[in-house]
């Protein structure tokens, strides 16, 4: 009787779908925790700027116009106004509040 050394092709085929499978599946699971991540980085900065329009708003009674250039002082955000970390599109005020236009169509 002789002695098999090695895999036959079907054997390595079969291998290579399964680890095919599986890092396709695997790969399912990981771009949303990126996008989630970017998603929350985006609502943390935009939480930012809420928060100093609502100071703005304490010491003037009015609500900062619709691209937030009253922000982009030392005594608030500073000379510049911090761009949405994902894509750098601008935040903008939508009423009484800070609205980033990039993700409110993909927000839950």
């Amino acid at each position: 009787m002789k002695s098999r050394i090695g895999f036959t092709l079907l054997e390595m085929v079969l291998a290579v779908v399964i680890i095919s499978a599986v890092a396709a599946v695997s790969l399912q699971f990981i771009r949303p925790v990126g996008e989630s991540s970017r998603q929350r980085s985006c609502d943390v900065s935009r939480q930012m700027l809420q928060n100093y329009a609502d100071q703005y708003y304490n010491r003037t009674g009015t609500w900062p116009q619709r691209n937030l250039a009253e922000l982009a002082t030392n005594e608030f955000v500073g000379p510049r106004l911090p761009p949405c970390p994902c894509q750098g599109g601008n935040y903008e005020m939508s009423g009484a509040i800070v609205v980033c236009p990039l993700h409110e169509a993909t927000r839950k």
